[in-house]
């Protein structure tokens, strides 16, 4: 697929939706069976498989399976439990900047905004407020994962924050190809009831898939979860 920051979002996942759908179309030419397709990915490529899953199953009503490692899934608040707790605790790792920074490159977002994003001011109080937080909010949060006790069930102000980067990121952030969390809860429906998600304890966005995990379960979906406490972006 095509790359950033050359090719930013949505390019990459308007190529995997394109072989996802040539595979499943053709598959009879290759003695596929196309009820038995998975798309799977890491990391970023998390990201892609969720955003394909999603439109895949819109466009020609059959659906895939999912594995997702690590994925990662929302730019909305970067001060989830997992961003706070695991920030530089891996020198060598993978840390928040990094992943910021190649968010921004998928995202064509202006390197001028990263401590902005980093800081959730890039989000305004109305949109702090809107149906997109409540996609990320604390009661979707696994406290039994979260290894600082005061970040199990946070009060998370919603008062700050420049309205003018808001108005400026926020068709990207909120945009579900970009950051499937931000799918809402009706579009979840169309995410596989075949779906396999990995995160680790010691990952910056494991709660990204930690809250993807529950949105399924509340929208009955069942996936299966298999969580590493002392587990590790890139350990894999």
């Amino acid at each position: 697929f095509r790359l950033p920051p050359e090719h930013p979002h949505p390019a990459a996942v308007e190529d995997c939706v394109k072989v996802t759908e040539h595979v499943i179309r053709q598959a009879h030419l290759h003695d596929l069976d196309p009820n038995r397709v998975a798309v799977a990915g890491d990391g970023a490529g998390g990201q892609l498989a969720a955003a394909v899953a999603l439109k895949v199953k819109r466009l020609i009503k059959i659906q895939v399976s999912l594995i997702l490692i690590c994925p990662w899934l929302q730019l909305f608040d970067l001060q989830v439990p997992s961003y706070i707790e695991n920030r530089k605790y891996l020198p060598g790792l993978r840390s928040d900047g990094d992943v910021l920074t190649s968010w921004m490159r998928y995202g064509n977002i202006p390197d001028v905004h990263l401590e902005d994003i980093l800081e959730n001011r890039h989000t305004s109080p109305d949109l702090k407020k809107s149906r997109f937080a409540s996609y990320v909010g604390p009661h979707l949060y696994t406290p039994h994962r979260i290894r600082t006790d005061s970040l199990r069930y946070p009060d998370k102000a919603n008062n700050f924050g420049s309205q003018a980067v808001s108005d400026k990121l926020s068709q990207t952030i909120t945009d579900p190809l970009f950051a499937p969390l931000m799918a809402d809860n009706k579009d979840f429906r169309y995410v596989p009831s075949l779906t396999y998600i990995v995160t680790a304890g010691y990952d910056v966005t494991r709660d990204d898939g930690l809250i993807y995990w529950q949105r399924l379960k509340d929208a009955q979906i069942k996936p299966k979860l298999a969580h590493y406490q002392d587990g590790f972006n890139n350990m894999l």
